[in-house]
Formats: structure tokens, C-alpha cells, sequence
């Protein structure tokens, strides 16, 4: 649960600083069991997975592509700022599942380590 609220904490700051266009509620509660359902599915087949959406940061690139070599877990990008309920439930209640699995398996947060590492790397690349 923890990891839901804030998955979608994140989700909702990126709408409202990238002026995406959203909506208020943010979640269906039937995408958010079909993306339970879907993760469960996704990680029977041993695939690790997660699901994006919204504005992407310069060095998201870096961060997807640690992830896949470094875990093996495919960040999959669904859709850009344009989003409803139905994109966002699914993605809350697939990321849900998975990430709690892929902590599980390598007993830490390999998302904030792959997101730090990513935004240091763009930053010494891009120091001005």
C-alpha cells in the first residue's frame, strides 16, 4: 500500500508541475484490480515489469536502461501526460504487485537507486 500512495504522489506532482492533462480522481478502482491481476500474471511468467506514464525526465533513458541491465525489470512506458483513470488505475495496481516483488527479490529499492544514479549521471553530463 505504501508503495501505491506513493506511486501515486509521484504521478500526481508530475501532472500538476508538467501541466499534463489528467484527471481528479487519479484511479478506477476496476483498472486497479485488472493491473493487480495483470502484474500477478506478468511475474507467474517470471517477467519483472513496471509501468510509466506522464512527463518524462531528461534522464529517464538512463534510468530504464539500468534497470533492464541491471535487474532485468523492463520499465514500460504506456503513455506520455495525456492520461485518465483507467491508465492510471491499471499502472497503481500493476506497479503495486510488481515492485513488491522486485524489492522482495533484491531487498531494496532498486527504483530510487536506478533514479539516483540516472539523474547524477545526466547531471555530470550536463553541467553547464
Amino acid at each position: 500500500m505504501k508503495i501505491a500512495i506513493i506511486n501515486l504522489l509521484v504521478v500526481a506532482t508530475l501532472l500538476s508541475f508538467a501541466g499534463c492533462a489528467g484527471t481528479s480522481d487519479l484511479s478506477s478502482p476496476v483498472a486497479y484490480r485488472r493491473g493487480t491481476r495483470d502484474g500477478k500474471e506478468e511475474l507467474k511468467k517470471g517477467v519483472l515489469a513496471v509501468e510509466s506514464f506522464g512527463l518524462l525526465a531528461p534522464w529517464t533513458p538512463t534510468y530504464v536502461r539500468i534497470l533492464k541491465e541491471r535487474y532485468g525489470v523492463e520499465d514500460r512506458i504506456v503513455t506520455g501526460c495525456s492520461v485518465d483513470n483507467d491508465i492510471v488505475g491499471h499502472a497503481d495496481g500493476f506497479n503495486t504487485v510488481t515492485k513488491r516483488a522486485i524489492t522482495e527479490k533484491y531487498g531494496k529499492d532498486v527504483f530510487a537507486e536506478a533514479a539516483t544514479e540516472a539523474r547524477s549521471e545526466y547531471n555530470k553530463k550536463n553541467k553547464s
